[in-house]
């Protein structure tokens, strides 16, 4: 059985290209509350820019 809350993660980047995710939880049907976030690793960077020159194809 699955306990405490359930998290979604969103990767993006800030309007001056700050590559983050950011950690939310299901407030309401429409509604999501910001619990976190943080700078990604350079790692988690390579994974976002691949993700965007897939998007550009």
């Amino acid at each position: 059985m699955a306990r405490g809350v359930k998290v979604l993660t969103i990767s993006g980047r800030t309007s001056a290209g700050r590559p983050l995710l950011v950690f939310v939880r299901q407030d309401s049907q429409w509604d999501w509350l910001i619990i976190g976030a943080r700078e990604m690793t350079p790692d988690q960077v390579v994974d976002l820019e691949r993700w965007e020159q897939e998007g550009e194809s």
